[in-house]
């Protein structure tokens, strides 16, 4: 048995073995090589995430990825705090 796991420790570690994340998903405070290859294994073949905000959505709500990636709404064209007499808002 001891053997046995001693093999599935090192099977996971080596599906790690060149993730660009991996030193950062270890980092993290009870992240060991067991969640860090689930996740890797999660997010892997499904699209390149611009951000890790991207990531933490698709982590948070896969479902709304179904076909594609995210896309972020159009920003406005002019934010004001107090916006001057005469002077429409409008959107790109």
């Amino acid at each position: 048995m001891g053997a046995e796991r001693a093999q599935l420790a090192d099977e996971v570690e080596s599906l790690l073995g060149g993730f660009p994340l991996r030193a950062v998903l270890t980092s993290t405070p009870g992240v060991g090589a067991k969640t860090a290859a689930t996740i890797r294994l999660a997010i892997a073949g499904t699209f390149a995430f611009p951000s890790a905000a991207y990531l933490a959505a698709y982590a948070a709500h896969p479902e709304r990825f179904v076909r594609k990636a995210p896309e972020p709404p159009a920003l406005p064209a002019a934010a004001w705090i107090n916006q001057p007499e005469g002077v429409a808002t409008t959107t790109q």
